[in-house]
């Protein structure tokens, strides 16, 4: 009678200690997973991320090129007015 009780008690304990073990297995596997999704979004993250300060060194750089050739463009033009202004002032102390 003890020996069956036992016995039973036995058996139950296993059944549960091998349940447990596939739980703890299953959730393993689970953070595994989890884990390596995280690797690659932070990979992608990162990659995003370069893009983007890519992306804004590209923009600051051709907005300094639209300054400069704005700049230049002035340039020339008081380049222009003074040659205009100087040869304007030949022309009229030779008439």
């Amino acid at each position: 009678m003890q020996c069956e009780a036992f016995a039973k008690q036995n058996e139950r304990l296993l059944k549960q200690a091998r349940e447990k073990d596939e739980v703890n297995a299953s959730a393993l596997s689970s953070i595994l997973h989890l884990r390596h999704v995280s690797e690659l979004h932070e990979e992608e993250k990162d990659a995003l991320e370069k893009k983007v300060k890519t992306a804004e060194q590209l923009a600051l750089a051709a907005r300094l090129a639209a300054n400069a050739k704005e700049r230049m463009n002035e340039e020339v033009i008081k380049e222009k007015e003074v040659s205009f202004s100087t040869l304007f002032s030949k022309i009229c102390r030779g008439i």
